[in-house]
């Protein structure tokens, strides 16, 4: 007996579903107004953005279509909840809780996340806002795992605010040790790359005129390097696309020696972690005519190794949260079409569509677009299913 109890510890956790993960989030509601499960509210406004259904509406007209079906694993006491049920819930749903559900199903998907590149950028809900108050469209900052497409984090930055002041509080959620982290010239701030090196990041982060020392320091510094073409140092891509061609050339440095920035504390105290400086310069081309476009936007990279391939790949990879993320989750699922005034709701349901965008990333034995799986859930009840209770393999 007292083996069969030691087998028993030893043998690793069976790792928790999604459906089993909410069971544990605090519902919100006052006990006399419960007629309808946490759970079951929560499970059918998933399913819903697997299937398609983009609003409140839809999500009871849904539902009421697929009675008979939820019945089979949900309990459904007082039948189908309305549509006024569903916006009052994810307008009073903890939303801090909410994420940190997100980010414990996760850390069960280590497989996914081995070695994971970390994108972070944030993206207006243009429809979310009240439009009588002039007020600017919420925006989200994310956090992207750009190998896996998988949504790792979200946090609001505040309306008295900007992002700069929300990527502390999102960095805090995510589990960075070993991982690479991009930002754009936005978050080149030396708060941010404290609390990264603290974390066990690394990062590459653009710097442009927020930081106007740095800046000038690393113009100076790469004035004479452009002309550099040695493989260690340089790379160059050129991409022939939609009638247009586009040279990347990427240089990167590690003499920090001889940028003279011991008072700015490059790898040191303000910049902990760098190991080189880089630069990359874009030059676009019609096809059909014009004169090129120019742009060059420097570089501090924290790299364990530097070198110009990992350098150039990561910030090539960075912009995959827009076409990979932000375009997906406007194109496939209406994001920026929702309309949820409350702000504790645009988030919540925010939440909502990237779990379900992760739920449909990790279901890799079929190979078809998000837009088809999508549809593949509304018109088949078994693959749906086997998408929602989808679990990681035991360690």
């Amino acid at each position: 007996m007292l083996r069969q109890a030691a087998d028993e510890m030893d043998e690793p956790s069976r790792p928790e579903t999604l459906l089993e993960l909410l069971e544990g989030l605090p519902d919100p509601r006052l006990d006399h107004n419960k007629r309808h499960r946490l759970i079951d509210l929560l499970a059918i406004a998933i399913l819903g953005a697997l299937c398609n259904v983009d609003n409140y509406v839809e999500l009871e007209r849904f539902a009421r279509a697929k009675e008979r079906f939820l019945r089979t694993f949900l309990q459904l006491p007082h039948g189908i909840p309305s549509h006024d049920t569903f916006g009052r819930l994810f307008a009073a749903l903890d939303t801090k809780a909410f994420t940190e559900l997100l980010t414990r199903w996760l850390g069960a998907w280590s497989r996914e996340l081995r070695g994971v590149h970390v994108a972070i950028d944030g993206k207006a809900i243009r429809a979310a806002l009240d439009r009588s108050a002039h007020a600017s469209p919420m925006l989200l900052l994310s956090a992207f795992a750009v190998e896996s497409g998988l949504v790792l984090g979200q946090e609001q930055t505040d309306p008295d605010s900007n992002e700069i002041e929300a990527v502390p509080r999102l960095l805090e959620q995510l589990k960075l040790n070993g991982a690479l982290v991009t930002l754009d010239a936005m978050h080149c701030q030396r708060a941010t790359a404290r609390l990264l090196h603290e974390r066990g990041a690394h990062y590459v982060i653009a710097a442009k005129g927020n930081q106007p020392e740095l800046r000038k320091a690393l113009d100076d510094h790469f004035r004479d390097k452009l002309h550099d073409r040695s493989p260690e140092r340089f790379l160059e891509t050129i991409d022939k696309d939609h009638g247009r061609i586009e040279t990347r050339r990427y240089w990167l440095s590690t003499a920090l020696d001889a940028l003279e920035l011991r008072d700015l504390g490059l790898g040191g105290s303000a910049w902990p972690g760098v190991t080189a400086v880089g630069v990359v310069e874009r030059i676009r081309q019609s096809a059909r005519a014009g004169e090129p476009s120019h742009e060059r936007v420097l570089y501090l990279a924290a790299l364990p190794q530097p070198d110009v391939r990992a350098f150039a790949a990561a910030v090539r990879a960075h912009w995959g949260i827009e076409n990979k993320l932000h375009w997906v989750l406007d194109l496939a699922f209406s994001e920026d079409r929702s309309t949820a005034r409350s702000k504790n709701a645009t988030r919540n349901y925010a939440l909502v569509r990237k779990l379900a965008l992760n739920l449909i990333r990790l279901e890799r034995g079929i190979k078809v677009g998000i837009r088809c799986k999508r549809k593949m859930c509304g018109w088949d009840h078994d693959y749906l299913l086997q998408i929602l209770k989808a679990a990681p393999r035991a360690a």
